[in-house]
């Protein structure tokens, strides 16, 4: 924060599917939204602070997965993802095809991808990981939201390596 108490940085949300970020926007858990596929973020290399992936991975098959973590690497040198530990069953939501899920993530996978991965639950250890980086506002609404959705289950945490 600056001496007037003006925040510095944004923090801007994704989304593929139009319905989602139009439904978020009335929750407003973020300062603004891009509607686009991640396998294309529209952002110039390391412009942005921090990236915070949350349970996107799994929509991808391994080999978009790999892609997808590299880029958010190019990206920015903080960044955080998050995605289900093992293999969580999920088809299509609604008309929503694109939240189906594709691969099941293990710490292994995180192997020689430049991340390390821990495993951990949703709550006390998810909330120090994010209050670490000084992001707990961002674990808050993201919290605030899953709950919504009766969401609970143990995640793989990856960071890039220092």
């Amino acid at each position: 924060m600056s001496s007037n108490n003006k925040r510095l940085w944004r923090n801007i949300g994704r989304r593929l599917w139009k319905p989602y970020l139009m439904e978020n926007k009335k929750y407003k858990p973020y300062d603004d939204f891009v509607l686009c596929d991640v396998r294309c973020l529209p952002f110039r290399n390391q412009v942005l602070d921090y990236i915070v992936s949350f349970e996107v991975l799994e929509h991808f098959d391994k080999q978009e997965g790999y892609a997808y973590l590299k880029q958010l690497k190019s990206l920015s040198n903080n960044v955080i993802v998050s995605t289900p530990c093992g293999f969580y069953p999920q088809g299509q939501i609604g008309k929503n095809t694109l939240e189906a899920h594709k691969a099941a993530w293990q710490i292994n996978d995180f192997k020689n991808t430049g991340y390390f991965a821990v495993k951990t639950g949703l709550g006390g250890e998810l909330e120090d990981a994010f209050r670490k980086f000084h992001l707990l506002s961002i674990f808050q609404k993201m919290t605030a939201t899953l709950l919504k959705r009766n969401w609970t289950g143990v995640i793989l945490l990856a960071q890039i390596k220092e």
